[in-house]
């Protein structure tokens, strides 16, 4: 009887423990598969080619002539969207700026908010002043483009691209056709720093799902540093399309920056034919108004302005304003003037003077460009 009870126990102790054992295994096959299945996921989401919205595949950016739409310039929803339909008449395309130069958003995201696991407010105005504009400019039939300044300033691009792609995902639900990542001019593009930008970007289309381009916008200086050429590529590779940026501070004349901007562009040619880049400018409307010359002189037509201006102001300042005149020599020194009749006047009786030799005067200059 002993014995017979025994093997019962220890049969349903074997049966047991082989129930046990089998739902452990089972759960570690599941976890095994599910990590396999994840890095899949996630080597196929960061893969480049998987990509269509990127400079090394089929997609091609537009060209766009577009001007400007700072939120936090706007007090209400109604003067945001005047803005918008004036804009509509010259362009084709608006530049929304939803963050300040610190990278700071101007409006709650509710998105970002859930993410967050915070409360959105019930009366978030500043979001439909967004809201708004956006469904402005697509009544408009116009192409939106959003500026986005990431906050660099923790250096956690692991949490900013989480944070910036669930951003861009709510973006794409208002209509955003594009956004434009905008990175500082004031920072030297490391190695290593492209690398983190590289991956940053990446991972914004991963948590994003790729719904629209990304492009990259990065100061002239960058472009023209030989030290930064390969970090420039590097980063190229994982954007959707290159802008350069050009921002003059005011003050500046506008020859100068006429042939600045014309003289980078030239420069430039080469990049623009391979990545053909978008063109921002920046400046007061008088710096605006040369840049923009210097651009349709160089062929340029891809061009959007980082305010809200119109295309016949800058016109105007363009025709009205003077010539600059060329750099005067340098003073002649008189006790060293060889020339001998410099101090000759009329005489003023009619007496006949002595006969002197005609002097060849330089022609009158003509008209001088402005630039």
């Amino acid at each position: 009887m002993f014995r017979i009870l025994f093997v019962l126990i220890a049969a349903a102790v074997i049966t047991f423990g082989s129930i046990i054992l089998g739902n452990y295994l089972l759960r570690k096959v599941a976890q095994v598969n599910a990590e396999l299945e994840a890095e899949n996921v996630a080597e196929e989401a960061l893969s480049i080619e998987s990509y269509p919205y990127t400079t090394g595949s089929d997609y091609n950016s537009p060209d766009v002539f577009g001007a400007s739409i700072v939120l936090s310039d706007y007090a209400g929803e109604d003067e945001a969207v005047l803005a918008v339909n004036t804009l509509a008449q010259h362009y084709d395309t608006v530049l929304l700026h939803i963050t300040d130069e610190n990278g700071m958003l101007t409006y709650t995201s509710p998105a970002l908010c859930e993410l967050n696991r915070m409360p959105s407010p019930e009366n978030n105005m500043q979001f439909r002043l967004f809201a708004s504009a956006a469904a402005a400019v697509k009544a408009q039939k116009m192409r939106l483009c959003v500026l986005l300044t990431p906050n660099f300033t923790s250096k956690d691009f692991e949490r900013d691209a989480l944070s910036d792609g669930t951003l861009i995902s709510e973006l794409a639900l208002y209509g955003v056709d594009e956004v434009l990542i905008e990175f500082p001019a004031d920072f030297s593009l490391t190695e290593s720093l492209a690398e983190s930008l590289y991956d940053y970007i990446v991972s914004c289309r991963a948590v994003s799902k790729n719904v629209c381009p990304i492009g990259i916008l990065l100061s002239d200086s960058h472009y023209l540093s030989d030290s930064e050429i390969m970090q420039v590529e590097k980063i190229a590779d994982a954007a959707s399309f290159l802008a350069i940026g050009f921002t003059l501070p005011e003050g500046t004349p506008m020859g100068t920056a006429y042939r600045r901007v014309n003289s980078n562009l030239t420069t430039l040619l080469g990049s623009f034919n391979v990545y053909n880049m978008r063109i921002l400018l920046d400046g007061t409307n008088k710096i605006l108004a040369a840049a923009y010359e210097a651009c349709t002189d160089a062929g340029m037509s891809n061009v959007c302005f980082m305010t809200h201006v119109l295309p016949d102001d800058l016109e105007y300042l363009v025709q009205s304003d003077e010539p600059e005149l060329p750099e005067a020599p340098d003073p002649v020194d008189p006790s060293k003037n060889t020339n001998p009749y410099s101090e000759v006047k009329k005489p003023e009786t009619e007496a006949p003077a002595e006969t002197v030799p005609e002097i060849q005067m330089p022609d009158e200059p003509t008209e001088t460009p402005w630039y």
